[in-house]
């Protein structure tokens, strides 16, 4: 192999070499825009489970007034039931 063939042979691996650096530059470019996208997507996701929990202990307050409700319904069927029974037995 002569001279010229040996700097030809580098010249080409070189260029080679530029074009990979670019294509690799490309890459890192788009991954860095898909990690920016991916973290806006993170926060969203983080908000709307925030607001989630915000709602579900709303919906478990207001479960358990429900059944607090009930309940003193509960007590008052009863005591009038057996004020029917006392009325009834006299």
């Amino acid at each position: 192999m002569t001279i010229d063939e040996r700097i030809e042979a580098v010249t080409m691996s070189l260029e080679l070499l530029t074009r990979d650096v670019q294509d690799l530059k490309i890459l890192v470019r788009q991954d860095a825009e898909n990690i920016r996208a991916l973290a806006g997507v993170a926060q969203d996701l983080d908000g709307v489970t925030r607001r989630d929990a915000d709602s579900i202990h709303t919906l478990a307050e207001i479960s358990q007034k429900t059944h607090d409700s009930i309940k003193r319904l509960e007590n008052v069927v009863v005591a009038h039931d057996e004020r029917l029974d006392d009325l009834e037995s006299r």
